[in-house]
């Protein structure tokens, strides 16, 4: 539990910011200009950082660091092996199937758009149909253009194929050496904190890793949990596509409410277009799933997996997935609940010690010096 405000160790304010800052827009600067091949590095960090703590456990039990870092790949390995086997076939052909019946689920929703308008509006409708036809329209051409927009970014500049190179071959190994060496590589880099601030900065650094590892191991379980629930309740309904629906709502969790409003948005259509005319009422326990769902993450999941310390508001969630995904693609997503993380912490350590300065307390003011008497 992070300490209160009244705890927290002033963040030292030192002489040589503005080097700080020239290496923090520099850093930023090289991010951006790398964000095509960070997504393979970035994973591998996220892999090393996630599995310290059983290679930790795993040392304690005796084993060497190397021996425990080749268990826990070859455990990774095969777990993604068996989820790749036994799931992405099954994936890849719903959403094959799905993208096949797109255009006849939007031209049957055009054709209920305009009974519907022409029975509730009548002559209104008649005046401006080709208006509203010309919006249907542009609207379904929308939504089908976003799968080849989509593939269109992901493309250009050869992006995808150094990510898809990267995540197949480069981050195995990477993760392996940074996991085998991640305790010497964090005693590196405390070795070189100023001295005076040291102190201070291993507590800063504490507090992030705290908040980090609470929100990414906790909100990765929800979410996992979440899929599965999800994928398997729409399945039971009946749902067309319930693994890929089940799937997108369960991993988007970690974002508040969108991963709910999608998965919702998209079953109820999905249900709409299957079961209207033959089983209204599955519609309706469509619903019920994702309102259960929602019920069992906020009240149940989330306080008990990632719990109330970790202190990430998530109006700062919602708008650093979205920026940094913005500017650094896929990668920048994955970059965003940490970066958002620290900045929380420094945040709160930079208010105590506005607070504990002689700006906020007016003591400048005060203090001004008296002038020579003649």
């Amino acid at each position: 539990m992070p300490p209160d405000e009244e705890e927290i160790v002033p963040l030292p304010v030192a002489g040589s910011w503005r080097a700080w800052i020239f290496f923090i827009a520099l850093f930023l600067l090289v991010l951006w200009l790398l964000r095509g091949v960070l997504l393979p590095f970035v994973v591998s960090i996220a892999i090393a950082y996630l599995a310290d703590p059983l290679a930790d456990r795993l040392e304690r039990l005796g084993l060497s660091r190397t021996v425990a870092t080749f268990v826990l790949m070859a455990l990774s390995f095969v777990v993604m092996a068996a989820i790749l086997l036994l799931g992405l076939p099954l994936l890849i052909e719903q959403f094959r199937e799905l993208g096949e019946k797109a255009p006849s689920y939007f031209a049957t929703f055009s054709d209920a758009w305009h009974r519907l308008a022409q029975s509730r509006l009548g002559q209104l409708v008649s005046e401006n149909e080709t208006v509203m036809s010309d919006v249907v329209e542009g609207l379904r051409e929308q939504i089908l253009a976003i799968g080849p927009i989509i593939i269109a970014r992901l493309l250009n500049g050869g992006a995808a194929l150094l990510n898809l190179f990267g995540l197949l071959f480069v981050t195995p190994i990477v993760a392996f050496y940074l996991l085998l060496d991640w305790d010497r590589l964090v005693g590196f880099v405390d070795s070189l904190l100023p001295k005076p601030h040291a102190p201070r900065l291993r507590i800063i650094a504490g507090e992030i890793d705290e908040v980090l590892s609470g929100f990414v191991r906790g909100m990765g379980t929800v979410c996992m949990i979440l899929s599965v629930f999800y994928a398997a309740a729409l399945a039971a309904v009946g749902l067309p596509y319930a693994l890929v629906i089940g799937l997108t709502a369960g991993m988007l969790t970690f974002v508040p409410f969108v991963g709910m409003l999608i998965g919702l948005v998209l079953s109820v259509g999905v249900a709409l277009f299957e079961f209207w005319g033959s089983e209204p009422l599955r519609i309706l326990v469509v619903i019920v799933i994702f309102v259960a769902g929602q019920v069992i993450e906020g009240n149940f999941l989330t306080p008990k997996l990632v719990g109330d310390h970790v202190r990430l508001h998530p109006i700062a969630v919602m708008f650093s997935v979205l920026a940094f995904g913005a500017l650094f693609g896929f990668a920048g997503m994955l970059l965003s609940i940490p970066i958002a993380a620290t900045l929380g912490v420094l945040a709160r350590h930079g208010v105590v010690t506005y607070r504990q300065s002689r700006l906020y307390r007016g003591e400048e003011e005060d203090a001004s010096p008296s002038s020579p008497s003649g």
